[in-house]
């Protein structure tokens, strides 16, 4: 028992760092992972018995997992998910959506793609196909969709939780020290933003 429920945990940690990456589009994935953190909390309830103060601190934890899960809300995370192309409206529809669901979300990214992307009349409207990290796709046929790329650089672009934010907020101790406190914000913002992409073409 105490193994199987450190194998839980091992997942919680193993889909917190999946999603708290910087280097590779996350909100996308965040759907998907909520999916499988709550699939394996009810199958590991089914599997076997457990004492109550064990089941009562997986149901907190299914909660909790409920209380933040996308909802048809959620625009950023639907749209971040349809428009990814290892992703698309198939992911609901395998996952067994309920069709009124499925209609919602195809609503609003119609709705968004009406109001805001739209192609002028000689722009290409196809899709991408590609089925490499979602935001390389756009990125690699830019030229060929160049509404779906603004799609892609909008939503695909937002990091899946606020780490990465976090952790470049916590880097600027290195470079705003008490003999460079007088930096002009929009230097702190250039250095900044280089060192991140800098640390992202290393890391390729």
């Amino acid at each position: 028992m105490i193994e199987r429920a450190l194998n839980l945990q091992q997942c919680f940690k193993d889909a917190t760092l999946e999603i708290s990456a910087s280097s590779y589009p996350t909100l996308s994935y965040t759907i998907p992972i909520y999916n499988y953190l709550i699939d394996l909390i009810e199958k590991f309830l089914k599997e076997e018995s457990y004492s109550n103060d064990i089941i009562n601190a997986i149901d907190k934890a299914k909660l909790k997992l409920q209380k933040y899960y996308p909802t048809t809300n959620g625009l950023a995370y639907i749209t971040a998910a349809i428009i990814d192309p290892r992703l698309k409206l198939d992911y609901f529809k395998d996952q067994d959506f309920d069709e009124e669901t499925i209609e919602i979300y195809q609503q609003q990214i119609i709705n968004l793609w009406k109001t805001k992307y739209m192609p002028t009349q000689n722009q290409n409207n196809n899709q991408a196909t590609n089925k490499s990290s979602g935001l390389m796709a756009y990125m690699l046929h830019e030229t060929d969709y160049p509404n779906l790329a603004r799609i892609a650089r909008d939503f695909l672009a937002i990091p899946g939780t606020s780490v990465p934010v976090e952790r470049i907020f916590s880097n600027s101790a290195d470079l705003i020290s008490s003999k460079r406190h007088s930096l002009n914000p929009e230097t702190i913002k250039i250095c900044m933003c280089l060192k991140s992409w800098l640390k992202f073409t290393n890391e390729k």
